[in-house]
């Protein structure tokens, strides 16, 4: 492959990485589908570390003290992040690398002179998407065309895209939708451009009406005031248009979910009005307390959150279980703090400064500007877009989902080079880095890859194995058909990646489904000590049970029972559940008291 063809290479790769997440789709499950578009990205992230690699020239991050502080707070926080890695390699997921690397990539191709010269073409590849997803959601919720085969506990769930979910689909459609309004609202865009855009935006904001996700409605509101307010003079008429978004929303769910909240927030019922995201907070807490300089482990958030959870409980006087269908937190609800725990203190802190001088260096880049330039993005469209990206992180989790991470991770790099002030690239003083680069370039695909075999070979081992456990009893040979599939599918899930608790979990339900209680009670353990779950501590009560270890058997299902306490209805026979009823809030009213769980240590 020839020098030649390295731009195109960057181009590819980095529209790919950017528009195809919010495109791909997967029915095999729910983590099979987040999957699908990490993978889109780390492989259009990785073409595009190729062809950065090709060309030779590597971005200049010399110029500017801005710059410096920023890529250098980056740097320390990647190193920090590394030794929380070695530190807790016992629940650390080596492939939590590839949802780490691909940002990143992304984030060195937007810094570098091809990264700019895509910068136009990707910015409007996002728009389109964004445009599409928009207009797909509204359709879903309020025309009920193409609606997706998924669980929708609300209405506002149907606004799934092709995304699977409303609140990661809001989360998704903020960077396009603060782009098509920066660009509808710039005077100097020449007028087919304006027009494009805010044609665009309609059917963008609509889409995030439809999912009345309230943070991503308030980072787009706030994104889109701090760009007026950087030149109101020449953008206040764009002041009227977001008036008039306000008072559609204020008609719509949206409106009314975001009054509720208020009201909660007015009656003091924080935990509502976050939709219990106090409950990741505290767990991430207690966290900072027991590892407070290299944190749980990156990616590690799920694995420590039980225990974590626990302790908070027993700190705050009362029980901090989520009213939901689920009671696990995979994070704290809130990027740096979901950082501080998993990395430590310093390298939230790094991180912190190096968003900080980002920021700085954009302010200072625009006033150094003597007449408004118009590349696409501008300046003042990099400073909104991130601002709004900034705040959603404080309150939710968009560097944690391809289609939000990849738009944020390259406009940063793109702001980097800006404030960095472009100009031509030296051939790189580092020995053998377009080799590096490359073989960066190729861990990212092969991480990602295996990432995306072992989810998809969990996920069919699980449907397997659910249709072997309703199959009926007189069907003995097509059961026994069944769990052997599922096990070879989750056995080769484990073999792709060995720290899946929940893979773990579900091989060991097809132990226990064959009657191998050795077997199973085995898996069974090693998932609870890889990353506890409620559903797991009661598969491994189960399983003790049938090997007669009762008083063990009793004490995870009170565990399990206090951690989610649906499950006490799927306890087996023998067990006397109004007697545990009673012990549960018996324990719970002594919490205030320094009371604990029942049936287990305090943690403190």
């Amino acid at each position: 492959m020839s020098r030649s063809s390295a731009p195109a290479l960057v181009l590819v790769g980095i529209l790919a990485a950017l528009a195809f997440p919010f495109l791909v789709f997967s029915t095999a499950s729910s983590d099979a589908l987040r999957e699908s578009k990490l993978l889109v990205q780390a492989l259009g992230a990785s073409l595009a570390l190729l062809g950065l690699a090709l060309g030779g020239a590597f971005p200049a991050f010399g110029r500017g003290r801005a710059a410096r502080v920023a890529v250098l707070g980056l740097l320390a926080a990647v190193v920090l992040a590394l030794l929380s890695a070695f530190a807790n390699a016992d629940v650390v997921d080596p492939l939590t690398a590839a949802a780490v690397l691909s940002p990143l990539a992304l984030l060195l191709a937007g810094s570098s002179a091809a990264g700019a010269r895509v910068a136009p073409v990707a910015a409007a590849a996002l728009m389109a998407a964004g445009a599409f997803t928009g207009a797909l959601a509204a359709l879903q919720r309020w025309a009920g065309l193409f609606r997706l085969p998924l669980d929708a506990p609300e209405p506002r769930f149907l606004a799934a895209g092709l995304i699977g979910n409303a609140g990661d689909v809001g989360m998704a459609l903020l960077v396009p939708a603060l782009l098509l309004f920066t660009t509808a609202a710039e005077p100097g865009t020449n007028t087919r451009r304006r027009s494009l855009a805010a044609l665009g935006l309609v059917p963008t904001l609509l889409g995030l009406l439809a999912t009345e996700s309230v943070g991503p409605a308030l980072a787009f509101g706030a994104g889109a005031i701090v760009f007026v307010a950087l030149d109101l003079r020449r953008r206040r008429l764009a002041l009227f248009a977001i008036a008039l978004a306000a008072l559609l929303a204020g008609t719509t769910g949206a409106g009314r979910r975001a009054l509720v909240k208020l009201d909660q927030l007015r009656r003091g019922d924080v935990a509502a009005a976050s939709t219990q995201r106090d409950i990741g907070l505290l767990a991430a807490r207690e966290m900072l307390r027991t590892r407070p300089l290299l944190g749980a482990g990156p990616g590690a958030f799920s694995n420590r959150f039980v225990p974590a959870r626990l302790a908070a409980e027993e700190r705050a006087g009362r029980r901090l279980w989520h009213r939901s269908g689920s009671a696990h937190f995979d994070n704290a609800h809130s990027e740096p703090v979901t950082l501080a725990a998993e990395a430590g203190l310093p390298a939230a802190c790094a991180a912190t400064a190096a968003a900080l001088a980002l920021f700085a260096g954009l302010l200072a880049r625009r006033r150094e500007e003597k007449t408004p330039p118009l590349p696409a993005p501008t300046t003042d469209a990099l400073f909104a877009a991130l601002c709004a990206v900034a705040l959603l992180a404080l309150g939710d989790f968009p560097l944690r989902i391809a289609v939000a991470s990849g738009p944020a991770a390259f406009l940063a790099g793109v702001a980097l080079r800006r404030i960095a002030g472009g100009g031509p690239e030296p051939p790189s003083p580092i020995r053998g880095a377009r080799v590096l680069l490359a073989a960066l370039g190729v861990l990212i695909a092969v991480l990602a890859a295996v990432r995306s075999l072992a989810t998809l070979a969990q996920a069919e081992g699980e449907n397997l194995l659910r249709d072997a456990a309703s199959a009926p009893e007189e069907a003995a040979a097509e059961r026994a058909e069944l769990l052997s599939a599922a096990g070879v599918r989750l056995e080769r899930a484990i073999a792709l990646r060995s720290r899946s608790a929940t893979a773990l979990l579900a091989l060991g339900s097809v132990h226990a489904l064959r009657g191998e209680r050795e077997g199973a009670y085995a898996l069974y353990a090693r998932s609870v000590r890889l990353e506890e779950r409620a559903e797991s501590d009661l598969n491994l009560g189960r399983a003790a049970l049938s090997l007669g270890r009762t008083d063990e058997a009793n004490a995870l299902f009170r565990r399990s029972v206090w951690i989610l306490p649906r499950l006490l209805e799927a306890l087996p026979p023998e067990v006397d559940r109004e007697q545990l009823a009673v012990e549960i809030d018996a324990a719970a009213h002594a919490l205030p008291r320094g009371g604990h769980a029942p049936g287990l240590p305090p943690t403190r």
